[in-house]
């Protein structure tokens, strides 16, 4: 009984403020609204192809390999340093690479280059910002965590539905050159400025786990 007790007050002391965690979801889900443009690549092969011969369907394919491989990578050591440093960081970190790999893309003529902006820069930085950002958003909704899980992950699937005409349009109204570093700019402004907001709820409440869970209540100050 007293145990009990102590646990039912222990956990009507945790509250999340209702502001606080859907500002870091709305966060969440643009930047990774955006993070997810590489399901677009298709969409500058054959102009880019066109553009710079070298660049063609093979050495492409290759590139996304790269990209896949140090999104892989990056994203085991970023989930490491966000538990010890926080997340904050590597939004910034990686937001820059992201966006930069993209932009620089469409200024890169040889093989070896697209390798590197493209396969190594905009896959690490994906890497780096994806599996921090949304396992510190989940953090903030245990209560309905498969819910906002679901959301998020849709965010992958909406972006490159609304940026491929985008990204379409772009290369038939300026060229792939400029589409490519329109878009990596885009990317890196939208990681930048709302990368502030993806932090993890303080230690003492949310994180705390087990049956103090349980008895969590929203609270009304954001």
């Amino acid at each position: 009984m007293h145990t009990e007790h102590a646990i039912a007050s222990e956990t009507t002391a945790i509250t999340i403020p209702p502001g606080r965690r859907w500002a870091v979801f709305s966060a969440a889900f643009a930047i990774i609204f955006v993070i997810a443009g590489v399901a677009i690549w298709s969409v500058f092969g054959k102009p880019l192809e066109a553009a710079h011969p070298d660049l063609s369907a093979s050495v492409r394919a290759t590139a996304y390999t790269i990209y896949t491989f140090a999104l892989a990578l990056c994203g085991i050591f970023s989930g490491r340093f966000a538990d010890k440093y926080g997340t904050r960081p590597l939004m910034y970190i990686g937001g820059v690479l992201f966006g930069a790999g993209w932009a620089l893309t469409g200024v890169v003529s040889s093989p070896f280059a697209l390798y590197l902006v493209f396969g190594v820069m905009a896959g690490g930085g994906c890497g780096i910002v994806y599996n921090p950002c949304l396992a510190t958003a989940l953090r903030w909704f245990p209560d309905i965590r498969g819910k906002a899980s679901g959301i998020l992950l849709a965010s992958a699937a909406i972006g490159p539905a609304i940026l491929s005409p985008v990204a379409q349009w772009l290369n038939n109204s300026v060229g792939v050159s400029t589409s490519l570093m329109i878009l990596g700019i885009c990317y890196a402004v939208v990681c930048l400025a709302l990368g502030w907001l993806v932090t993890a709820p303080h230690r003492g409440g949310l994180l705390a786990g087990g049956p103090r869970l349980r008895g969590l209540q929203l609270g009304a100050a954001s």
